[in-house]
């Protein structure tokens, strides 16, 4: 997972790029990622049918081919000032032999926003 930019205004939109890629020898069918959004972000939009909440969207991803890659984009705006951590998790409806390596994170930091000083 990657977030654009890394350092934002409070108030002002990331984006957080998820990327799932199917490790596995079959394909994996239902594919989604439920995206844990910090108290101190909303969401703005997703680029794939969410199925769940705004504070935790539950992207909808459909079958992976083996050795395949998908990835959507979450837009989200902080709220406050501070780091901000975004987690998103993978899974499938079907058993996994491998779990482990569902999960990714990454944090933006969020600052003030830098007023505009002004001229005499």
């Amino acid at each position: 997972m990657t977030a654009t930019p890394s350092e934002v205004a409070a108030g002002s939109n990331v984006t957080y790029e998820i990327q799932v890629k199917n490790q596995g020898l079959l394909d994996a069918p239902a594919v989604h990622v439920v995206d844990t959004l910090p108290a101190s972000a909303v969401l703005v939009s997703a680029s794939v049918l969410n199925i769940g909440s705004l504070a935790t969207p539950d992207c909808y991803l459909g079958t992976i081919g083996a050795g395949a890659t998908k990835s959507f984009k979450v837009v989200v705006r902080p709220l406050g000032v501070g780091s901000i951590t975004n987690t998103a998790t993978a899974a499938t409806y079907y058993p996994e032999s491998t779990t482990a390596n569902n999960s990714a994170t990454a944090t933006v930091t969020s600052h003030a926003t830098r007023g505009r000083g002004t001229r005499h």
